[in-house]
Parts: C-alpha cells; structure tokens; sequence
C-alpha cells in the first residue's frame, strides 16, 4: 500500500481546478474527444461561420470548481450549449446536473448528446 503525502484539513481527489478562460460565444461546444474538437475548429474556419464559436474539451472540465467558473463564465452567457457527454451521465454527474440546472433557469438551450 502506497500513501500518499497531503496538507492536513485537505482532500486530494487527484484533480486540480482548470480555468478555460473563455469568452462567452453564440455556441459553445463540449467534448472530450479532441478528434471531434478538432473536426468542428477545421469545419467553423472552412465555411467561414458567422456566427462566434467556442469548444472546451469535457477533460479540463472534471473538477467541480473548473464546471462552475466555465458555466458563470461562459455557458451562462452563450446562446446555445451543446455537450457530448461520452459514457454517459456517470462519467460527468456534476457537470450534466450544473449545466442543465443553469442553463434551464437562463432559459439558455443545452443539447446533451450522449456517447455510449
């Protein structure tokens, strides 16, 4: 058995909070798969879309601290969020149930696609 070294008073759940610092957009588009990031930034730059474009990866997005600045920051302010929740809600509980309760009370439309 290994232990690990840790500040008393602290949990370490292995996960550090992640400031996207992004800028709210007309849609904002969360994955954890870069292959799909990837193809949307190429598509949005080849059609010269009008319309202002965020992507996040769901992988910056696993702290509790991380979802809350991105939703206050970002989502709360965009006009229509979409995430690709692979594997399900299990994987991503408190991001789905924070983005959706927000969203909802913002009246801000979310599309939660899953990927299981």
């Amino acid at each position: 058995m290994h232990l690990l070294a840790a500040k008393s008073g602290t949990i370490d759940d292995g996960l550090e909070p992640f400031d996207l610092s992004q800028t709210p957009a007309d849609l904002l588009f969360i994955s954890s798969a870069d292959s799909e990031l990837t193809a949307l930034s190429e598509a949005i730059t080849e059609t010269n879309h009008k319309s202002t474009v965020r992507l996040a990866s769901l992988n910056h997005l696993q702290h509790p601290m991380s979802v809350d600045l991105h939703l206050d920051q970002t989502a709360a302010k965009s006009k229509l969020v979409i995430i690709r929740v692979l594997g399900g809600l299990g994987y991503w509980q408190y991001g789905v149930e924070q983005y959706s309760s927000v969203l909802k009370e913002k009246k801000i439309p979310i599309a939660l696609l899953p990927g299981d």
